[in-house]
């Protein structure tokens, strides 16, 4: 897959990736979301990122396996 645009600024790139982590985390059964801001209406809007909700019932491995599978995803899609 061609992840990389002519068109598309340094942030929509970066929210791209970060929507293909998310959609490659979905397909193995993790819930996560890329945060969206307002971007012409904030100021100083912050940097593309995922967002993750943590449950105290999660145990140290179920955390562990999440972490995991993030950084899987994130070496997936970069290393294309």
């Amino acid at each position: 897959m061609d992840f990389y645009y002519k068109d598309r600024t340094t942030r929509e790139l970066d929210i791209f990736r970060l929507e293909k982590v998310v959609e490659w985390a979905y397909q193995r059964g993790y819930a996560l979301t890329v945060s969206y801001y307002l971007e012409h209406a904030e100021h100083l809007c912050p940097e593309p990122s995922i967002r993750l909700t943590v449950n105290a019932l999660m145990t140290d491995l179920e955390i562990s396996q999440t972490v995991e599978v993030i950084a899987e995803a994130f070496a997936l899609i970069n290393g294309q």
